[in-house]
């Protein structure tokens, strides 16, 4: 194999450098789940996958555990992404960790929210 052929497949197959970090989480917003992030998304984003996941941490330990009926400001589902909103692996336990994972509303919610039209319960971005 020629130098030049091992160095394209080499860029070709090489772990991608993420250019920044952010922190997703869903937030309740009148009525049903929306996905935000911090830093927001027209600001630089964190430089360290470290610090974001501590970030993170820090933000799930404001959130009350297990709490229905939600109000607005309620905040699940927060994890780590990088600059192409792929998730990351915590640095502590080299899982794809999610910090309060909230996966379906309340049964008092679905109700309500079901009359919305191409709403979803839980909107990602995904």
């Amino acid at each position: 194999m020629k130098v030049s052929e091992a160095i394209n497949r080499i860029d070709a197959r090489w772990v991608r450098k993420p250019k920044g970090f952010r922190v997703r989480f869903d937030i309740f917003t009148d009525g049903r789940w929306c996905t935000d992030y911090s830093p927001e998304q027209n600001a630089p984003p964190l430089n360290s996958a470290v610090m974001a996941w501590r970030f993170a941490w820090k933000l799930a330990q404001t959130c009350e555990v297990g709490k229905a009926p939600y109000e607005d400001g309620d905040i699940a589902n927060i994890f780590v992404v990088d600059d192409q909103g792929e998730r990351v692996r915590s640095y502590i336990t080299d899982g794809y960790d999610v910090y309060h994972p909230q996966e379906e509303l309340s049964p008092k919610q679905k109700a309500e929210n079901s009359s919305d039209e191409g709403q979803t319960e839980l909107e990602t971005s995904d």
